[in-house]
């Protein structure tokens, strides 16, 4: 019989556990943000700008991941993701809180500005999540746990959704971004 030594990266190392908790976790607080994002991005934009202006915008959403994909890949190759990616959420989260002060004195800059940070930035920080947890877990590990990670993604991204219906309602809409900013911290952490 072969034996092999127990790893923390293993299946059945110390810390597999631990990781995996650790990964669920995050992953539904990524997911619960960019979800919520999308809600709060939607519901400030239709506030403040006609609905005829948004195939501009998904234009320029697009011309903008184009950018930032590229400038994520250039930043990749000085910095690891571990690295870079929590920086991301930070530099996001001070973004979110400026958007906050800027809504209350030109609105449909504001929500422009977040509709092009949501749309540009949002998916690239998921996929620096992934990104992340792909160099955690070994193979064995990853194909056992990912599903899970991923169902409890699936769970933040429906308490996301009804954290932005319950702050914006109960609140107001703009109270969002900070609640947006504070998400990009722990996803940061």
């Amino acid at each position: 019989m072969i034996t092999r030594p127990l790893t923390p990266m293993g299946p059945l190392g110390p810390h597999s556990g631990s990781r995996v908790v650790t990964a669920m976790l995050c992953a539904g607080v990524v997911t619960a943000q960019f979800i919520a994002g999308k809600a709060m991005r939607d519901a400030l934009y239709l506030a403040h700008l006609d609905v005829t202006s948004l195939p501009a915008m998904i234009i320029a959403t697009s011309l903008l991941s184009m950018g930032l994909v590229t400038a994520s890949s250039k930043g990749l190759r000085r910095v690891s993701p571990a690295t870079f990616v929590p920086m991301a959420f930070i530099v996001s989260a001070l973004l979110l809180l400026t958007e906050w002060a800027l809504v209350y004195t030109a609105p449909r800059i504001a929500a422009v500005v977040v509709y092009l940070q949501i749309s540009g930035l949002g998916p690239m920080l998921g996929s620096g999540f992934w990104l992340i947890a792909a160099e955690r877990f070994d193979p064995r590990t990853a194909k056992r746990r990912f599903g899970q990670i991923a169902g409890v993604g699936t769970l933040g991204g429906l308490i996301g959704g009804v954290l932005a219906e319950r702050v914006a309602a109960t609140v107001g809409l703009e109270a969002m971004l900070p609640v947006l900013a504070a998400l990009n911290v722990v996803c940061a952490w």
